[in-house]
């Protein structure tokens, strides 16, 4: 995914993402869009692998779990790919983060580090 495409909202606020194009864009309409159908599939390939990777946990056949992370790996790709067709088309967008929210987010991520038990 491309982050340096960003563009305001009809709020003002800055957002990382393409603006809405095609079918995307009719979010007011009661009419399924290309929109609904890609967050459907996303949230159904979720589950699947969540559910694979309750798999991978409890196979004790090598075989066995030598399938079920082939599968959530494909599932995993297809995610990305569906995720990032989304986001060109417009259908998905996040707030951009000022260099305070990052630098903030930075100083709490090393206070998790300092906790952890193996040097860094």
């Amino acid at each position: 995914m491309e982050s340096t495409a960003a563009n305001t909202a009809g709020n003002g606020a800055q957002k990382i993402g393409q603006p809405a194009k095609g079918a995307m864009r009719q979010p007011g309409e009661t009419a399924v869009s290309d929109r609904d159908r890609l967050n459907g599939i996303l949230r159904h390939e979720k589950q699947l692998m969540q559910s694979y990777t309750a798999g991978l946990a409890e196979a004790l056949d090598r075989d066995l779990y030598k399938l079920f992370r082939e599968n959530r790996s494909r599932i995993e790709a297809l995610h990305s790919r569906i995720a990032e067709a989304l986001f060109h088309n417009g259908g998905s967008a996040s707030n951009l983060a000022s260099q305070t929210q990052v630098t903030e987010a930075c100083e709490l991520f090393r206070g998790y580090l300092n906790q952890l038990p193996y040097p860094q």
